[in-house]
C-alpha cells in the first residue's frame, strides 16, 4: 500500500501543477487529501473499534499508520462526531 499512497500523493501534486519542492503545509495537505481518499469513515470505525492504535488500525485498512493519522487529522466535526458514536461502545473505550 505504500507505493499507492506515494503515487496518489505525487498525482495530487502533478494535478495542481506543482513542480519541484513544496512548503511543508502543502506536503501535509496533500497527505490529508490522499488518507481521505483511501479511508473512508465507515472503514475507519470498524478498524478502530478493534483497536486505538494506529499501527494496528494501518494493518487493518492495509495503509501506512502515518495514512492513518493523516485521516485522523481531516476528520470534519461531523466525522468526528460519528466516529466517537461509533466507538462509544469499543471494548478498550473506557
Amino acid at each position: 500500500m505504500d507505493r499507492r499512497v506515494v503515487l496518489d500523493h505525487e498525482l495530487i501534486h502533478y494535478a495542481r501543477g506543482h513542480r519541484g519542492h513544496c512548503i511543508a503545509i502543502t506536503e501535509r495537505g496533500i497527505d490529508r487529501q490522499v488518507a481521505t481518499g483511501l479511508i473512508h469513515l465507515d472503514g475507519l470505525g470498524e478498524a478502530a473499534a478493534w483497536s486505538p492504535h494506529p499501527v494496528v488500525i494501518a494493518e487493518e485498512l492495509d495503509v501506512m499508520p502515518e495514512t492513518v493519522i493523516d485521516r485522523l487529522h481531516a476528520l470534519t466535526p461531523s466525522e468526528h462526531a460519528a466516529l466517537r458514536t461509533r466507538l462509544a461502545d469499543a471494548h478498550w473505550a473506557a
